[in-house]
């Protein structure tokens, strides 16, 4: 089982993880407090806090609950319906909820047969509420004196319990009486149809209501049985309702009279039982929502727990890729530089055999000789003398007159503050350049080499100026500082480009300025001579052509043993007319630099755009040093930088 603690065995853990882990995080404060720590037993870097793993036959890390896709999209707003007849899963519902009520109700007596049925040809929702809306015409115009009728049975109801109060109250009053009696009967009666009548019609004024809040249901938790269930009662409770509802309109008038003064209380109670069903059926399927929804919530819960795994073991692995590839890089080197090494000592002994050949010779021409003459011996080397040095400029003072500090660090750290604005899927698609082969010729070659890379084919979308390419290079760049002999020069042209957002550090003559801020920063320069060769006045004006000659003699004062890493992302928004003046020359002069053979460091320049470069893509079109991402395979998961490292490691 790997070891979680991140301080133990510490003799057995590599320089370059003791770099990583001792020195790197002074450079800036996004690496300190690491989310990951170096394993010994397996040797990579691991998540501090680990969740289960799985490793395959190549060695290589993989998440195992990683498998499906991460979706950050946009939620859709909440639907608002107005048409049943859009309903889908209520539609879709009733011939069910129909289908039940027909197998556990039988139908009112002489029912079927009647255009009131709603059992018989009615195949929606349309029929069966045509039919409770014509059974309601009915009872409202059953004949004119009906409304005057309820008018007054309204006006009576309220009444009539006070009435009969009163006479209680006076059980020897004259209106103590059969008469009063049978107007108490008459009157409860009333009261009665009344309150029964009023109670129907407020309870399917909330039909539909209820109609809509099925489908909402249904529609947010389309495969829960729960909701199923719990819908498919509650329509049924509807459609019984609707059913003895209709026998309610539709009885006779007389008969409705003389069952409510003979029934009293109990009048229409299967009816009043139906209309409390629903309610009851209607907070059923509304806890059964709840419920529903804190299941769905604790599983959103657990897949954000999970992508924020997988992006820590995400940065992990991506250190181990870069590690793995710079590995095979300084290996390459190491074997070139031995090379170099075996071609000067074979100069060496063939100077010294032609220097004993000629010795020779001389010391045989002397003794030949008829007259001796003093042997002549090889002159030492003119006496070079020693460069005189006027005053000392050191790097601080350096960087403090260029006037651009860290701008790199500041961009890095921007764009990974808006990682999770970018689309995932092109953050994928451009994390499949390291698996191209032009992309590991340039980063594994142990001479100089360049790259453009371009994004022309279904380009990503740029949110404040980056774009996946913008994530790619800053992660690269990240990986490549944690390296012993690399530097690296970074400058993302999308955050320089708007006065508004990056103030006077826009543009090439800026960009220029960045990159020698950077070299001087990462690198120990002697820079004693500065002061004779260049001028001070001009460099602390920030001349640009000054800068651009102060770059140069910079890279070229780089040792053999060093490596430097050019990257420029977004190079398309420099070939702009205002800006392509000043840009334009620090860009050759980064292509010449990796193409110049007395350059003593290996120089490594990487370009990036979305969309592709016009100009600039003339310094590597003809050497076919294009590559375009939306050409390369298509991944449909989640960026994984575990499958890089695993193909890489390969």
């Amino acid at each position: 089982m790997p070891n979680d603690d991140p301080s133990s065995d510490r003799t057995s853990r590599p320089a370059a993880v003791d770099f990583i882990d001792n020195r790197l995080p002074k450079y800036h404060p996004a690496f300190m407090n690491s989310t990951s720590h170096y394993d010994t037993e397996v040797e990579k870097y691991v998540p501090n806090t680990q969740i289960a793993v799985s490793t395959d036959n190549s060695g290589a890390i993989s998440l195992s609950n990683s498998s499906e896709p991460l979706d950050y999209g946009v939620p859709s707003p909440r639907p608002n319906w107005t048409n049943i007849e859009a309903l889908k899963c209520w539609n879709d519902l009733f011939p069910a909820a129909l289908n039940r009520l027909i197998s556990t109700s039988p139908e009112p007596s002489g029912r079927s047969k009647s255009e009131y049925s709603i059992r018989q040809g009615k195949n929606d929702w349309n029929a069966v509420y045509n039919a409770l809306e014509n059974a309601k015409a009915k009872y409202e115009q059953s004949n004119k004196v009906a409304g005057m009728l309820r008018k007054t049975g309204e006006n009576i109801a309220p009444v009539a319990q006070a009435l009969k109060i009163a006479s209680n109250m006076d059980p020897g009053s004259p209106y103590s009486t059969p008469v009063l009696g049978a107007v108490n009967i008459f009157l409860d009666a009333v009261k009665t149809a009344a309150n029964v009548r009023q109670q129907v019609l407020e309870e399917f004024n909330d039909i539909i209501p209820k109609i809509y809040d099925i489908e909402f249901f249904l529609v947010t938790f389309p495969e829960d049985q729960h909701i199923s269930s719990a819908s498919l009662d509650l329509t049924v409770s509807i459609l019984l309702a609707i059913e003895q509802t209709i026998g309610f309109f539709i009885s006779n008038r007389f008969v409705r009279g003389v069952k409510a003064m003979g029934m009293g209380a109990s009048y229409e109670t299967d009816l009043l039982k139906s209309l409390n069903t629903i309610k009851a059926k209607s907070k059923a399927l509304l806890e059964e929502a709840e419920k529903s929804q804190m299941h769905k919530f604790d599983r959103h819960s657990q897949r954000m727990e999970q992508g924020q795994q997988q992006v820590l073991q995400g940065q992990a692995d991506l250190l181990n890729i870069v590690q793995s590839l710079l590995i095979d890089h300084e290996k390459q080197k190491k074997e070139a530089r031995e090379k170099d090494n075996e071609i000067q000592r074979m100069h060496v002994k063939l100077e010294h055999s032609l220097q004993t050949i000629t010795t020779l010779t001389i010391q045989n021409e002397t003794l030949r000789s008829i007259s001796p003459i003093q042997n002549n011996m090889w002159l030492p080397p003119p006496h070079r003398p020693t460069p005189t040095y006027t005053w000392y400029l050191n790097q601080d003072a350096l960087r403090w007159m260029i006037k651009i500090p860290d701008a790199d660090l500041i961009d890095i750290s921007f764009i990974h503050s808006r990682k999770s604005s970018l689309s995932t899927k092109d953050i994928a698609q451009a994390e499949q350049i390291v698996h191209s082969q032009v992309f590991r010729n340039w980063i594994v070659s142990p001479n100089s080499a360049k790259l453009m890379v371009h994004w022309d084919f279904q380009p990503p979308k740029t949110i404040a100026g980056i774009s996946p390419l913008s994530l790619f290079c800053s992660t690269l760049t990240q990986g490549l500082r944690t390296k012993q002999h690399m530097l690296s020069v970074l400058w993302f042209c999308g955050r320089h480009i708007d006065t508004s957002e990056a103030g006077e550090h826009v543009g090439g003559h800026s960009m220029l300025a960045s990159m020698i801020d950077q070299l001087l920063r990462q690198h120990t320069f002697d820079t004693r001579s500065l002061s004779s060769s260049f001028s001070m006045a001009s460099l602390q004006q920030n001349d640009y052509n000054e800068l651009l000659n102060l770059f140069d003699w910079l890279v070229r004062e780089l040792p053999g043993t060093m490596t430097l890493f050019c990257i420029v992302d977004g190079v398309v928004l420099f070939e702009r007319e205002e800006y392509w003046e000043r840009s334009a020359p620090v860009f050759l002069k980064m292509v010449n630099l990796s193409n110049d053979p007395t350059v003593p460091a290996v120089v490594k320049v990487l370009f990036t755009s979305t969309p592709g470069t016009d100009m600039v893509r003339g310094a590597f079109e003809q050497e076919d040093l294009i590559l375009e991402v939306g050409n390369l395979l298509k991944w449909a998961s989640a960026p994984s930088e575990e499958r890089m490292s695993r193909v890489l490691g390969e």
